[in-house]
């Protein structure tokens, strides 16, 4: 079957946890439990591994498909959605607004300042009172709240480093389809990337305050009055909890949580999820108060 006939009918993807109807998804046999998630699903495009036991309720309301390399498949899946949307949003113009680029659909709260040399993308929301520094990039789909401050050179919404392997073991890219939600009164840093989610927003909460050369990965939720001090490094899916802290240079390995109010400490690996309200620091990172 041809991919364009596959995604016939998909309009994104979700995470297997928190499905929504008429999106793609994979599930293989090491995360298999995670399939009860899926009962009520209608309208989706499954990818599950091989051998799997799948209820037949949702391979009635769904388009199932097994194979080996459910990742792949899906990835493929994922990159004929992904050129759908760019050929749409390459017919779109951009303009000059006083020396930044600014593109089509843009929504623009009252008082919102954006520097020369700044890049705005399509389909992108600002509220009130935020200013875009020079240099910054905003890409498609983007929201950002009320009273934001983005620093100079901050990329907010691109791409992030998800790959699958090919039938000859070649990476290529599985696209992120999903967006990036900054709320009100967020600051990042200068020179700071947040991606866009893979198969949910990326979202950082009110209040939260990200430092010059950071790193949030696709999917990555933080929570209200977070601090992310420099050159903090998360991996893909990591939560952090309300009014966590976050040292310098430390780095929080993909799929793991930071519990609320908790700290890290400067240049700590955190390798397993952290309970709320501790302090933590070391290379592996461990409970210390």
């Amino acid at each position: 079957m041809k991919q364009a006939d596959l995604i016939t009918g998909i309009c994104g993807v979700s995470f297997v946890k928190d499905p929504r109807d008429f999106t793609t998804m994979y599930v293989g046999k090491k995360f298999e439990a995670n399939v009860k998630y899926l009962t009520d699903s209608k309208g989706c495009l499954l990818f599950f591994e091989d051998g799997m036991d799948i209820p037949q309720i949702i391979l009635d309301n769904n388009n199932c498909h097994f194979s080996v390399a459910p990742v792949r498949d899906f990835a493929r899946a994922v990159r004929a959605l992904w050129e759908q949307r760019q050929a749409e949003l390459g017919a779109l113009p951009y303009f000059n607004q006083n020396g930044a680029t600014v593109g089509t659909d843009v929504e623009l709260g009252e008082g919102v300042v954006i520097e020369p040399g700044a890049f705005i993308d399509h389909r992108v929301k600002i509220g009130a009172g935020t200013r875009i520094c020079t240099g910054a990039v905003v890409r498609h789909g983007s929201v950002i709240g009320e009273n934001c401050l983005i620093l100079e050179g901050a990329v907010i919404g691109n791409e992030g480093f998800t790959m699958a392997p090919d039938e000859d073991g070649n990476p290529f890219r599985l696209h992120c389809l999903a967006g990036v939600i900054l709320a009100d009164e967020v600051e990042v840093g200068a020179n700071v990337t947040v991606n866009r989610g893979q198969s949910r927003d990326t979202f950082v909460e009110r209040w939260t305050k990200i430092d010059d050369g950071t790193y949030v990965a696709h999917d990555c939720v933080l929570g209200e009055r977070v601090t992310v001090t420099s050159n903090v490094t998360m991996g893909g899916f990591v939560e952090v909890g309300d009014g966590a802290y976050l040292g310098m240079n430390c780095t929080v390995k993909q799929l793991l949580s930071v519990g609320a109010g908790t700290t890290v400490g400067m240049g700590s690996v955190v390798t397993k999820s952290l309970p709320d309200g501790v302090v933590a620091f070391g290379s592996p990172a461990k409970v210390r108060g």
